[in-house]
């Protein structure tokens, strides 16, 4: 046998090229590879979407909330309280010692003794005083004019 010089030629036995016109169709209906998708869509976590039904959601029921931890409401501005402390509640005669033996009241009437003029809110602080200070003594049956026979509290 004779030998054979070998050719670079595709004969029968190489593979088939496609043609052109092949290769233009295939472009054509598929122009792209469609896009491998990492993650979540962008946009902002509290941003609801719209008609979608995830995760077996019911219609009318609300939707997640993305954040995590306690969802409780917390008061920003706290409650008022009283600027007077409450006081237990006292029998007339010990509410009356205390009036008498009140410093803050004692400063301001010799301060209103000596002529001088109170701030607006005080000279209505004493008045209250006053005031309360002469219930306690009807409610006692108190004489004020005989001031020996009372002596801070205690009936001589």
């Amino acid at each position: 046998m004779t030998r054979q010089k070998k050719t670079r030629k595709i004969g029968p036995v190489g593979t088939r090229s496609t043609p052109k016109q092949e290769r233009e169709k295939k472009l054509v209906e598929n122009p792209k590879k469609p896009l491998k998708h990492k993650g979540l869509p962008p946009g902002s976590r509290f941003s609801h979407k719209q008609g979608s039904n995830q995760h077996g959601q019911q219609a009318g029921a609300q939707p997640k909330d993305p954040r995590h931890g306690s969802k409780k409401p917390i008061a920003l501005i706290l409650p008022k309280q009283s600027s007077k402390p409450e006081q237990p509640n006292l029998t007339p005669a010990e509410e009356l010692a205390l009036l008498e033996n009140d410093e803050r009241l004692q400063d301001f009437l010799d301060a209103l003794d000596d002529g001088e003029e109170l701030h607006a809110e005080d000279q209505a602080w004493v008045d209250q005083q006053l005031a309360r200070f002469q219930q306690l003594v009807e409610i006692l049956g108190l004489d004020l004019d005989d001031e020996e026979e009372y002596d801070g509290g205690e009936l001589l």
